[in-house]
């Protein structure tokens, strides 16, 4: 149960990253995972589930192979 918690946290965390803070513009790469699970202070597991998250909410896109991006529709959002 802790984990869904710390997952859905860690995606407001990136959403607001994304969305509020501007620190990532549409078409931009996200860190790879070691790195952003790191900056983020939460495990590969949980930080792929925040990832997923926001896939779904089509905040991100994963590339197979490229990596993470800021999906474009993320200005609809």
């Amino acid at each position: 149960m802790s984990k869904r918690n710390l997952s859905q946290q860690t995606a407001e965390r990136l959403y607001n990253s994304i969305v509020a803070e501007g620190t990532l513009r549409p078409g931009d790469k996200l860190p790879n995972e070691v790195e952003l699970s790191q900056q983020l202070g939460v495990s590969r597991a949980t930080l792929r589930e925040a990832i997923r998250t926001l896939t779904e909410r089509e905040v991100l896109e994963v590339r197979r192979g490229k990596g993470t991006f800021v999906s474009p529709r993320v200005r609809e959002i």
